[in-house]
């Protein structure tokens, strides 16, 4: 969960049109960490792009938003952004 965090505080700082980072791909997934990274190629720029265009050519297409909160199995249980947003962490 930190390194989603961490990710996501990059993407708002550092939007993928800045190239102000880079990434590094290896198909070989049957290896360890470091041996996956000394064989992987570095790649400028944000990843986002390319999740982007993974998650489009897995996907069965958009949908359009819902116009009210909730459903018949789960209810609104307060207004956004909820008080997980406001609560302290240790």
């Amino acid at each position: 969960m930190k390194r989603c965090f961490f990710d996501l505080v990059l993407l708002v700082s550092n939007p993928p049109a800045s190239n102000r980072r880079s990434y590094w791909v290896n198909d070989d997934l049957n290896c360890n960490a470091n041996n996956w990274l000394e064989k992987a190629e570095e790649k400028p720029g944000s990843w986002w792009p390319d999740w982007d265009g993974w998650m489009n050519g897995h996907s069965s297409g958009s949908v359009q938003a819902p116009t009210k909160l909730g459903n018949g199995t789960f209810g609104v249980i307060e207004q956004a952004p909820g008080r997980y947003v406001r609560q302290k962490s240790n």
